[in-house]
């Protein structure tokens, strides 16, 4: 049985030799996820289209910079960043056993890569999917016909994000642990191995909740420190779940072999 004090008194440990090696995993991991560009950025051009301070012809090069911009973000992110969070959960699963090389994080674009790809796809699709159609379509009508009730309802729609996320948390690390893992076995290994289970990793997310308000105070900088110690407990959870799983006869040897041990 796992505890919250546990698992961040585990990271800790594993933090207190491989800090800075998590630190640089995760920056990186950030850097190539990116984020695609919001409605603020768009909203500014046309407010200073609205005001005179850029030309119509002004305003949509740029746009069309923005949206280029948006896509090729997106386009790293699927290609480059999905694939570095698997290697970055098999950085730090190793960093708990021993002093892997840093090369381990980009160890996931060898073999396994287009199984990793299609999987982290697929993985983030079906989360998108579990309310964010939905949230969207309710919002876009909310605003068109001016109904706050719509608008509060398309706010409900994130709920199913929520459990459908903290169903599939452990796909990046069976992945990591198991390249070739087919994206629909993984789905449901992670969902077998969170029943009952949901609602403490949901508790576990919210008391970082202080450590990244802190963060976000300290201009955005502070978030990157804190990364790895979140990151850290997260793989501690994901060692409990799975020495519980093969307690329970979830999984076995030949499906999860471990990881290497430097």
């Amino acid at each position: 049985m796992w505890t919250r004090s546990l698992l961040k008194t585990n990271a800790k440990a594993v933090l207190s030799h491989s800090y800075w090696r998590t630190f640089v995993a995760c920056l990186l991991v950030g850097l190539a996820s990116g984020s695609t560009l919001t409605a603020l950025q768009y909203t500014r051009i046309q407010i200073n289209l609205n005001t005179g301070f850029l030309s119509y012809r002004t305003a949509m090069v740029l746009l069309m910079f923005l949206i280029a911009g948006s896509l090729f973000s997106l386009a790293l992110n699927i290609f480059v960043g999905m694939p570095l969070q698997v290697g970055c959960c098999r950085l730090l699963m190793e960093n708990r056993v021993g002093n892997p090389p840093f090369s381990t994080l980009t160890s996931v674009f060898g073999s396994g890569y287009g199984n990793v790809l299609k999987s982290m796809f697929l993985y983030s699709l079906i989360v998108v999917l579990w309310g964010g159609v939905s949230m969207t379509i309710l919002l876009a009508l909310g605003i068109i016909l001016n109904s706050y009730i719509l608008i509060l309802l398309s706010m409900l729609c994130v709920i199913p994000m929520i459990y459908k996320s903290l169903q599939l948390v452990l796909v990046p690390y069976l992945l990591a642990e198991n390249p070739y893992m087919n994206s629909r076995r993984a789905r449901q290994l992670s969902a077998a191995m969170t029943q009952g289970e949901k609602g403490r990793i949901f508790v576990l997310g919210l008391s970082f909740l202080g450590w990244s308000l802190l963060g976000v105070l300290l201009c955005g900088i502070g978030a990157l420190f804190v990364s790895p110690y979140i990151q850290a407990t997260y793989a501690e959870l994901y060692a409990a779940l799975r020495a519980k799983a093969f307690s329970q006869g979830l999984t076995s040897e030949e499906e999860l072999g471990g990881f290497v041990r430097y």
